[in-house]
């Protein structure tokens, strides 16, 4: 079976700036990836994905679309990084990840990121700042740029990652039958 993945741009709306490989800036961070599952019928990719992603994630953060994706809430902290090493995490960052499937062909859509600042309290363990999450912008981010490039750096590497996988489970055989 053939295996295509493109990556394509999605944004906001205004004026946009190109971020690396699937991001836009104009008003919020989006991140859209397409692979292209050659021969596979949409019942068998979304069966494959819905899998893999329960294996992933708890089943309260998922939420299935009507036999044709999924949404799932991640939680995600992100971390200063001290000479190389990993530091101390500077907030909690929140996105939604969707899955839309169709015949031969599945979307992964990266959208709604908030973020919610972390700092040390008196015993020295992080807790969060705020209750309340702050949309992130790149004209409006009241962090310093430091984390928001941060943010986009580790949030894209995620998505990269969690792709790959639902890619690699998509076109795998099913391992558990056996042909007589």
């Amino acid at each position: 079976m053939a295996l295509m993945v493109l990556g394509l741009l999605f944004g906001g709306l205004n004026t946009y700036k190109v971020l690396g490989q699937g991001f836009l800036v104009g008003d919020t961070i989006s991140y859209q990836n397409i692979i292209i599952c050659e021969e596979i019928k949409r019942e068998l990719i979304f069966s494959k994905v819905t899998s893999a992603i329960y294996q992933i994630y708890d089943s309260a953060a998922i939420s299935l679309l009507e036999n044709n994706g999924a949404e799932i809430q991640v939680q995600l902290k992100i971390y200063n990084q001290l000479l190389g090493k990993m530091g101390h995490p500077s907030g909690l960052l929140s996105f939604l990840y969707k899955i839309e499937v169709k015949d031969e062909k599945f979307r992964c859509l990266v959208d709604n990121f908030y973020f919610t600042p972390m700092e040390r309290d008196r015993y020295g363990r992080f807790q969060v700042v705020r209750t309340e999450a702050e949309l992130v912008c790149e004209n409006n981010f009241n962090a310093n740029s430091s984390i928001f490039k941060k943010i986009k750096v580790q949030s894209e590497d995620y998505a990269n990652k969690l792709s790959e996988k639902l890619k690699l489970d998509a076109i795998s055989q099913n391992s558990t039958e056996i042909e007589w």
